[in-house]
């Protein structure tokens, strides 16, 4: 009789697959080790070349431009001797950064959610870093912390070649320099990232707990919400009694629990339950409208040429989108798919005025976008170095006070 092991002992690298129990492949313990490595390295590497990319980027643009264009109009003042990381702090991470000098002192500052701001305090409480460059290291420690476990949930349901070219398609998108800079958005895909691997692993109470910091982060990370949810009826069923009687349905409900604590402590300094709404009112996206903006305002101003930016927005939006698409042509991409939809149905009805930005923490969608890339290794390269050069196009406009945002 012929012993055969149908598990990975690392327990590190599981993927859905159609073997039956006859064709489970005995173990190779030295290919075990070489790839639960490649699973640490790949994310590594892939996040040292984009992090130096952008520290160049920020302080060539910056150097070589600075005796004739002030790139400081939207950055921080005191992150000026600092031309490399300068672009790293432009427009809403002022808002993020004054929320961690100073607290949630007005109405306007409550369009801030706390989670960034709080970190970045506890960082310069405990360590003494300035919350300008607390801001710049927690987002990308998150951002590093996000490859990793996109790695490792792509591997999950896919081939190695296509996680591969999944996070690498995720990161060449135009607007992902996002992730980098003083934003929440990767804490965003960090926690509705790992909430996602932890419900697909069964965990359904540590999904719901992850997620519930995420809604601290961005309010958005909530969407992530259908992926738990399908998860545990594709597990327990469409049994009423049965699925609302197993304690994993309180992972369902944390998230909520954790924005309603929000809210209550909103309403607690400035006694109104629409705290949240009053501050993009009272901020000058309220005052011009755009806060609220969908797709189709946004498509009636492109050709004023007053935002000449939003007709990118919506170009480059295409790209998640038919991810998106294609993640219901396969079962078991169903969680990812369902929360994806989610995400770009409120991006385009709500938010297109920062549809770049939504649209690039969309990461489900580059998951099948990677299955696509793997199959044209000639094209590939191709297609992610124009996206990458078009990103670095975006980061210096953004770092030089031009509205990408």
């Amino acid at each position: 009789m012929t012993l055969r092991i149908p598990v990975n002992p690392l327990g590190f690298l599981r993927k859905t697959s159609a073997r039956t129990p006859d064709e489970a492949p005995s173990v190779n313990i030295r290919s075990a080790w070489s790839r639960a490595g490649e699973a640490w390295t790949f994310p590594l590497a892939l996040f040292v070349i984009t992090r130096l990319a952008f520290l160049a980027c920020s302080y060539m643009g910056l150097m070589l431009t600075a005796h004739f264009f002030d790139g400081s109009s939207r950055c921080l003042m005191s992150l000026r001797p600092h031309p490399a990381l300068q672009s790293f702090c432009c427009w809403d991470c002022g808002w993020f950064n004054r929320a961690a000098t100073e607290g949630f002192r007005t109405v306007q500052s409550a369009q801030v959610f706390p989670l960034l701001p709080i970190l970045a305090w506890l960082l310069k409480t405990v360590l003494r870093i300035p919350q300008e460059f607390g801001l710049i290291v927690i987002a990308n420690l998150a951002s590093l912390a996000s490859y990793f476990v996109l790695f490792r949930l792509f591997l999950r349901l896919e081939a190695e070649g296509a996680a591969r070219w999944g996070l690498t398609a995720f990161t060449a998108f135009p607007f992902h320099f996002f992730q980098a800079v003083g934003y929440s958005e990767s804490l965003m895909v960090l926690t509705s990232a790992l909430a996602v691997l932890l419900a697909l692993e069964g965990r359904h109470l540590w999904a719901g707990l992850v997620l519930g910091f995420g809604v601290l982060a961005r309010h958005v990370t909530l969407f992530a919400g259908a992926a738990l949810l399908l998860a545990q009826i594709r597990e327990r069923g469409v049994n009423p009694k049965r699925f609302f009687l197993s304690r994993d349905l309180a992972g369902l409900v944390l998230p909520f629990l954790f924005l309603g604590a929000w809210v209550v402590y909103l309403f607690a300094l400035f006694h109104t339950w629409t705290a949240i709404h009053d501050a993009r009112v009272a901020s000058w996206w309220g005052h011009v409208g755009r806060a609220y903006w969908g797709i189709l305002d946004v498509l009636q101003q492109v050709p004023y040429d007053r935002h000449p930016e939003y007709f990118f927005y919506v170009v480059f939006a295409l790209i998640p989108l038919s991810g998106t698409v294609a993640l219901f042509f396969r079962r078991r991409w169903a969680e990812l798919a369902w929360s994806a939809a989610v995400l770009l149905f409120v991006c385009f009805s709500s938010g297109g005025a920062s549809l770049g930005r939504y649209t690039g923490s969309c990461w489900p969608a580059f998951l099948p976008i990677g299955v696509w890339l793997e199959r044209r290794p000639l094209l590939a390269p191709i297609l992610l170095g124009a996206l990458m050069l078009v990103q670095g196009l975006f980061f210096f406009l953004h770092g030089h006070g031009f509205e990408i945002i």
